[in-house]
């Protein structure tokens, strides 16, 4: 058994996700996270056998990412990342900062304890493993 048209514009409507970005799909709007072609999204929803089937599902940025190591932009508001960064100041929280060692400047937030107030911070690297062979690896206790 498949799904019907209706359950798959309902689970649509609920609001389905990508497991590889967690961005909600959307047909709408290429190049915006979460862009997945409208028969390709349904023609998938449509093969389950039940809206309680989990969804294997990636947008199509992070299909490419997977399949053909090709990363492509994805045009992002500035001032949304501002909310939901200036939102954690209010909250109580353990902020994980990831850092791309490949591009530690890149993944700086210039004035990042406005955005935070007095949360503690853990610095996290991210590519570590796959550094040069040549750069000394120590580690602090």
């Amino acid at each position: 058994m498949t799904l019907s048209e209706d359950q798959v514009t309902q689970l649509l409507n609920d609001g389905i996700v990508c497991i590889g970005c967690g961005a909600r799909f959307q047909s709408t709007k290429r190049g915006v996270p979460g862009y997945l072609n409208e028969h390709k999204l349904r023609s998938y929803l449509s093969s389950l056998n039940s809206v309680d089937d989990p969804i294997n599902l990636l947008c199509e940025r992070c299909f490419k990412l997977k399949n053909y190591n090709q990363i492509e932009p994805v045009a992002f508001d500035s001032d949304h990342f501002q909310k939901i960064l200036t939102s954690i100041s209010d909250k109580k929280a353990l902020v994980l900062y990831l850092v791309d060692l490949f591009d530690v400047g890149g993944s700086m937030i210039n004035g990042l304890t406005r955005f935070i107030g007095n949360n503690p911070v853990v610095l996290v690297g991210n590519k570590f493993d796959i550094l040069p062979k040549s750069v000394e690896k120590k580690q602090n206790r």
